[in-house]
């Protein structure tokens, strides 16, 4: 037994949750401090830990050494103590100009240094692991401590990043479903779902040589080696697997590791370990019907019998729960929460974990007495105690149970919206403090800040960047929710310069050819315009953020634009005149998109009457035409079928072949716009091929 009396420096002494690390037995203190453990081994070493709300949680290394053993233990009140900060000095050179992010890891958050400039920071005593981060450059990683004394931690240097290539993969056939892996020096280095995909882009990949694997339903195992010297691009063409002869899995939970058996009249043919999401196996009889096993550690095994060859199995392993499992998140995500199940009436602890860096937890209680009352508890530095009764059932699996902590410090936290399938991190910046940190499911979150006025940025890339200015006070929770608006870039290109343009009715000057504006998405309506030019006007639609549209502008001078509809009416006269169909038809379309005034829309439609006229007279003659053709063939089929000599049937072709050619050629001299030319010059060709002249056949063909 542990017997002990904890003192709380400036509150009562009730209260004080106490616990062995390694037992399952906890305590609260009672108005006297008192408080008494079991459940240890005489001889051993324990941490005993202290947690009270809005005080430091408070661990002592104890070593129980007889039957009964006492402790006394004192909690030093922090609520009036200012946080210990000791000045952090420093120098990050680099060749390019752009921010240094300094992220600190495990703290949730970063701060903000120019680059080629001496830096004074104040930071918490404590040991730090940090990242450098700025673009462009290589990401660098330093340790240090700060003391009760000024930390220098000297001038560092960035080297800019290696040179960086692109790899994109073009596939043959659609994959409606499928995994794709890169490895390279055997580590994976890049991974991807893919759905419905014809073409992926694989940026900033290093030189070197990598190995693509590609796993796709219905499909053999794709593997192939890439010596990625510089921009790629490469085409797949996956071989499917013959339907007959195999039986495809679909593994569900995605990215879990499985083992799969397959057996024949119980005799297990193959087992196969470390598969996930998607695995065929292969060669097999097709007539035969065979069994297949499912296992994976946590999961109940599942089992399928008689699959036979050609048949896809969906498989989704579920959680194998000897008592019952709580998952959900902890806000503010980046503070770690500790998370109990206790037994109240047995002061026992059935469960704990701690959420993970993104907030989400998942807590196992591995049997269940339904005796007892059950309560989580949540607790973290800084934030009130949680407490929550709670009813589970044997084989219970309960998700979204999800929580936020109240701060017991001057806090800012908010949540930001982006296009609604847009998932990525948003960069949220007090810019005073120089302090920033990434958003996790969309939420942000800053503990302990000074009192004052602030101004918070939010930045991401393909959004217009938020700016929002707040007053803090003492011991105060601002809740700051923003939405970003995502935005797109146009690009217009000019032959000429000095050009007005208005997009949606927003007027812009362009003093040079190219013209680059960052807008919101959406459907734009662009009119480009100069004086002594014809107006350009055209329609684009913006859909997704940091989307690139290109606009490719040549302005016609309005005196060239009218000679030029001139010259055009003047080509159509022409080619009506020669019955040049076809060609008329084509530069009619050219001009009646070239938005004619009144007067020219009246010439062009007079010749399009005149242009029917025509069509029509041709037509007539074309249906004539198609007789004789027929008429010809119908007759070379006859002889070709008489019943008589070879000798004289010979004779008789060549002599008809001669005279059909002649006729063809007549019909095309004497009616030379016909639109049945490609259809004579094939039976001309067939008749010369009949007549053994196949090069004069070929000729022909190719007309």
């Amino acid at each position: 037994m542990l017997k002990g009396i904890v003192t709380v420096e400036g509150s009562d002494n009730f209260g004080v949750f106490v616990y062995l690390d390694k037992t399952t037995n906890y305590d609260i203190s009672d108005r006297d401090g008192k408080f008494e453990l079991n459940g240890f081994k005489i001889g051993k070493t324990y941490n005993l830990i202290f947690q009270k709300e809005d005080y430091p949680e408070i661990k002592k290394k104890i070593k129980i050494d007889r039957e009964i053993n006492f402790i006394d233990i004192k909690i030093v009140k922090t609520q009036y103590k200012k946080v210990i900060k000791q000045k952090v000095l420093g120098k990050i050179n680099s060749a390019i100009k752009k921010d240094i992010f300094i992220n600190f890891v495990n703290k949730g958050y970063g701060i903000i240094v120019k680059p080629n400039k001496k830096f004074t920071e104040e930071l918490e005593e404590g040991k730090y692991t940090a990242k450098i981060i700025q673009e462009g450059s290589k990401i660098k990683k330093i340790k240090f401590t700060v003391k009760n004394s000024k930390t220098n931690l000297g001038t560092m240097k960035l080297f800019p990043e290696k040179d960086t290539k692109r790899l994109e993969l073009i596939f043959n056939q659609k994959i409606k479903h499928g995994y794709l892996y890169l490895y390279k020096d055997s580590l994976l280095v890049y991974s991807n779902k893919l759905i419905n995909n014809r073409f992926l882009r694989i940026n900033n990949l290093e030189k070197g040589s990598y190995n693509l694997e590609i796993r796709s339903l219905n499909y053999k195992l794709y593997s192939t080696e890439i010596n990625l010297m510089k921009n790629n691009s490469l085409k797949i063409n996956l071989n499917r697997l013959l339907d007959k002869d195999s039986i495809y899995l679909e593994l569900f939970p995605e990215n879990k590791k499985m083992e799969a058996k397959i057996y024949l009249n119980n005799i297990i043919l193959e087992k196969v370990k470390n598969i996930k999401n998607l695995y065929s196996f292969t060669g097999l009889q097709k007539n035969k019907k065979y069994d297949i096993e499912i296992s994976s550690p946590k999961y109940k095994k599942f089992i399928s019998k008689g699959i036979r060859p050609g048949e896809t199995l969906e498989v989704n392993l579920k959680r194998d729960i000897k008592g019952a499992i709580l998952a959900g998140t902890v806000y503010p995500f980046n503070k770690k929460a500790k998370i109990m199940i206790l037994d109240i009436d047995k002061r026992e602890i059935l469960a704990k974990t701690t959420s993970n860096e993104n907030g989400n937890y998942e807590i196992e209680l591995n049997k269940l007495d339904n005796s007892g009352r059950k309560m989580i508890r949540f607790y973290s530095d800084g934030f009130k105690e949680l407490k929550r009764y709670i009813s589970l059932k044997k084989g219970e699996y309960i998700k979204e149970y999800n929580v936020g902590l109240e701060p017991l410090k001057t806090s800012i936290k908010g949540e930001v919206t982006l296009k609604k399938e847009d998932k990525g991190e948003v960069l949220v910046i007090i810019k005073e403090l120089n302090l920033w940190q990434y958003t996790k499911n969309k939420k942000y979150y800053f503990n302990n800040i000074p009192k004052g006025k602030y101004t918070l940025q939010f930045k991401k890339v393909g959004y217009l960047s938020v700016e929002k200015t707040i007053n803090l006070k003492n011991k105060e929770e601002i809740k700051s929710n923003v939405k970003l608006v995502g935005i797109g870039k146009i690009v217009v290109t000019s032959n000429v310069k000095n050009y007005k343009l208005s997009i949606n009715g927003k007027n812009y000057q362009s003093k040079e050819y190219v013209f680059n504006l960052d807008t919101g998405l959406g459907k734009k309506i662009i009119g480009i315009s100069k004086s002594g030019y014809k107006i350009y006007q055209t329609k684009l639609t913006l859909e997704n953020p940091n989307q690139v549209k290109m606009v490719k502008v040549n302005l016609i001078k309005k005196s060239d634009y009218v000679l030029g509809i001139k010259n055009r009416l003047l080509e159509i006269d022409k080619m009506i005149k020669e019955s040049r169909i076809d060609s008329a038809e084509l530069k009619i379309y050219e001009l009646e998109h070239m938005n004619l005034n009144k007067e020219y829309m009246k010439k062009l439609n007079s010749r399009k009457v005149n242009l029917k006229k025509i069509k029509n007279r041709i037509f007539d003659s074309d249906r004539k035409i198609i007789k004789n053709i027929k008429n010809v063939k119908e007759e070379i089929d006859k002889m070709e079928k008489l019943d008589i000599s070879y000798y004289e049937k010979r004779k008789r072709l060549e002599e008809k072949y001669k005279m059909s050619l002649e006729y063809l050629e007549n019909i095309i001299k004497d009616n030379p716009h016909t639109t049945l030319r490609k259809k004579i010059y094939k039976l001309e060709g067939d008749i010369y091929k009949k007549l053994g002249m196949t090069q004069t056949a070929k000729i022909y063909y190719e007309k």
